[in-house]
């Protein structure tokens, strides 16, 4: 088994690579990137937490064993929320049924952003702890990670370069190039490696991705693989489409298409996918993936279906059932990771997952995750940082949106547009900590749009 945890759509984006059998399993209410809390220290206000994260702990199930744990993990945090220890154990890494263990030790710059982060590694609890990988990351004036550099053990045991990632952004903040390098002992120089370069409509969605790698024979860049994709007027994704380059024709080759389609809310309820037939020329339907949030906006299931049978009937594949505690919202908590795309409204409490036995035709246990949380009695506020994100809830909304402008922002204009682009509300705010009310306006998807001391913010609301 593998967790390489690709959350799809409203997913969790938790990446962790490890050997065995491929498992592609959507194991949250919504996407994050899973990592050493690399961008948390930006989501600092007024906000005072409530909770944080203590650990993780995910089973999975086997006809011979039943029930056991695959991994655990578990963090600690500053008095401002700022993770500053981080424990993995897996028995995945190795292959052999034994655990190896990982540590994560962040560091952060004055203005909290994270700047290095060592991680260690042993097989055993007794062993002591080897480097494993060490990134120094470093940040342009508007808090942009622009490079990145990985640097781990050698034969010797001697530190030295791995690799380094160099990043552009556009004045949005939008991220235009990402390229990698690859240390060379050999030539005592980086050589390229691979590079992506991204495209943005004018309201900021990814429409282009094109990713290269370094030909040596010819010393130049080639092409590998363009992604595009397609956006509704109310900025949702609609279609992507992944092509490979064919080096003999000289011509892009399709390979998959995604196609997305939405609830009255705004939910993603329904993604197809697709895979291309070159010698007929057409789409070939892969698999469907059907979802279904709660009334607050939560992924509540969310369920696979395979390729079509011999009757033209979808077979089904998996299934993941989660649980929320609508007790605490998300901005109420500290956690170890970073929320990227739509973020659950209320505190992710864990999972169960079945797999499709098509021979005996039922579903089987497959696994289950547990989050674990306890009181926190730091701050939650980080007094000298400057850069604070703006955060708006709830969302979904009844009669009040919160805007939190930051402790800092001098000037914040907030202006609310239906989907047709019609300006429904323009209002200063003053303060921190904002109320804005959307009682008498009809239920449907909103964009907003907040100028805070001249730089500008947009985003997605949806009213009830």
């Amino acid at each position: 088994m593998i967790r390489n945890f690709i959350l799809l759509a409203i997913g969790l984006f938790l990446t962790i690579n490890l050997s065995g059998q491929q498992k592609s399993v959507i194991r949250s209410g919504s996407r994050i990137q899973y990592q050493s809390n690399k961008d948390r220290p930006a989501l600092k206000s007024t906000t005072v937490y409530k909770q944080k994260m203590d650990s993780i702990v995910w089973q999975d199930y086997s006809a011979a064993n039943g029930w056991f744990i695959s991994e655990k993990d578990s963090f600690k945090y500053d008095a401002e929320g700022k993770l500053n220890l981080a424990f993995w154990y897996n028995n995945f890494y190795t292959g052999d049924g034994q655990f190896i263990w990982l540590k994560d030790t962040p560091s952060y710059y004055a203005n909290g952003k994270q700047n290095m982060i060592i991680t260690f590694a042993r097989k055993v609890e007794t062993e002591p702890w080897r480097l494993e990988i060490k990134t120094v990351t470093f940040y342009d004036a508007h808090g942009n990670d622009t490079l990145n550099l990985n640097s781990g053990l050698d034969s010797l045991n001697r530190e030295q370069f791995k690799s380094k990632e160099l990043k552009t952004f556009d004045s949005g903040e939008n991220l235009l190039t990402s390229t990698i390098y690859d240390w060379s002992v050999v030539r005592n120089a980086w050589v390229p490696a691979s590079k992506s370069e991204n495209d943005y409509d004018n309201l900021g969605n990814m429409i282009l991705t094109l990713d290269y790698e370094w030909d040596n024979a010819l010393n130049n860049w080639i092409f590998l693989k363009k992604h595009t994709y397609i956006f509704d007027s109310k900025s949702d994704l609609t279609e992507d489409f992944l092509f490979n380059w064919s080096s003999v024709t000289s011509a892009w080759i399709p390979e998959t298409k995604y196609t997305y389609s939405y609830d009255s809310y705004g939910f993603e309820s329904l993604s197809l996918g697709y895979s291309y037939d070159p010698a007929g020329e057409a789409w070939i339907n892969d698999y469907r993936i059907e979802m279904e949030f709660d009334e607050f906006g939560n992924l509540m299931h969310h369920q696979e279906l395979g390729s079509k049978d011999s009757t033209g009937e979808w077979t089904y594949k998996f299934k993941v059932d989660y649980r929320f505690n609508h007790a605490y919202y998300q901005y109420e908590i500290v956690l170890p990771f970073v929320w990227i795309g739509k973020v659950p409204p209320n505190q992710y409490l864990g999972c169960s997952g079945w797999i499709w036995d098509n021979i005996k035709k039922e579903w089987v246990d497959w696994f289950k995750g547990e989050y674990y949380y306890s009181a926190f009695a730091g701050s939650g506020i980080d007094p000298i940082n400057l850069n604070q994100p703006i955060l708006v809830y709830p969302n979904p909304v009844n009669d009040f949106i919160v805007v939190e402008a930051g402790t800092y922002a001098t000037s914040v204009l907030f202006e609310l547009s239906d989907i047709t682009g019609k300006q429904v509300i323009s209002k200063t705010l003053n303060g921190a900590r904002n109320q804005v009310s959307v009682s008498e306006l009809p239920d449907g998807l909103y964009l907003y749009r907040i100028i805070r001391n001249g730089e500008t913010y947009q985003g997605k609301v949806i009213k009830r």
